[in-house]
């Protein structure tokens, strides 16, 4: 509205975000210039487009975030025309708008000392991939992991190890895991990974590798400091009514791999299709399978 032009929006190089990717091959190319410039560039007159939309004049102010990496945001019109020295100031200043915005998104929904999601969004995700699965029965699995005797940890070297022990967790996991897993802080010393389009028999491997990475790991700030972890791992399946059955199962599958020595991997199956419900019971109450540790 402000430019007067028929199409505004914020892009990212393919493969940079998950957030909208170029919808055609001149927006991508003009994002990739502006990015490279480093400042705002706009082309007055460009070739038709093959694909819409069908811009002849585009305008892009870059930006670039902690994580993201290089964005832009971009303007065009259907027909040439030149874009003035104010106008490239306001659009520069949405991308300032923008990068602000994605800040205080990234707040809200980041753990400050992980930087690993919040549960909040986390289960929002979760959501999705219910409902996906509801759709097209696409695989997912849950995973939530408790450090063992965490509280020994901070009761023996306080509480700034604690944190450091946390925060390198945090790195491990995300570097054996991969860009594709879901990462949360659920809270204190219990995290949870959600695997998408990944069955069990993919995600097992892939969190039996984070389990020893984890007990392997070493903690700069103080020598000799063993730390291990427990999971407890639920397959998505028709069975789970909603996401608190979901969540509730791996849960009960981690409640029993404490039970049975921590540092271990417990799967979880629910059993009752119809309510959805899963227990949590000391033997492992209604599950139909219950795996060893891997």
């Amino acid at each position: 509205m402000v430019l007067d032009v028929p199409f505004a929006a914020v892009v990212f190089p393919a493969g940079v975000s998950r957030w909208l990717s170029a919808p055609n091959p001149a927006i991508a190319a003009l994002v990739e210039r502006t990015i490279a410039l480093g400042e705002p560039l706009a082309l007055a007159d460009c070739p038709a487009a093959d694909t819409e939309p069908h811009l002849r004049a585009m305008i892009a102010a870059p930006f670039v975030t902690p994580h993201d990496g290089w964005g832009a945001v971009v303007a065009g019109d259907g027909t040439p025309r030149a874009f003035s020295e104010r106008e490239t100031r306001i659009l520069a200043q949405f991308a300032n708008c923008i990068i602000s915005e994605l800040e205080l998104t990234e707040r809200a929904e980041t753990d400050d000392l992980t930087g690993l999601m919040r549960r909040q969004p986390f289960i929002a995700t979760l959501s999705g991939l219910v409902a996906d699965h509801a759709q097209s029965a696409a695989p997912a699995v849950l995973s939530i992991i408790d450090l063992d005797h965490f509280k020994r940890i901070n009761d023996s070297h306080g509480h700034a190890t604690g944190d450091a022990v946390l925060r390198t967790v945090a790195d491990v996991m995300s570097d054996v895991l991969g860009a594709e897993a879901m990462l949360c802080r659920l809270g204190g010393e219990e995290f949870a990974v959600a695997l998408p389009d990944h069955s069990l028999n993919t995600a097992l491997p892939l969190l039996e590798r984070a389990r020893r990475a984890i007990a392997a790991m070493t903690i700069a700030e103080v020598e000799r400091i063993a730390v291990t972890a427990s999971f407890g791992v639920a397959p998505l399946s028709d069975a789970f009514a909603n996401v608190s059955a979901w969540f509730k199962t791996a849960d009960a599958a981690l409640y029993t791999a404490k039970q049975s020595g921590r540092n271990q991997i417990r799967v979880g199956w629910q059993s009752d299709p119809k309510t959805g419900a899963a227990t949590r019971e000391r033997r492992g109450g209604d599950w139909k399978r219950l795996s060893v540790a891997v």
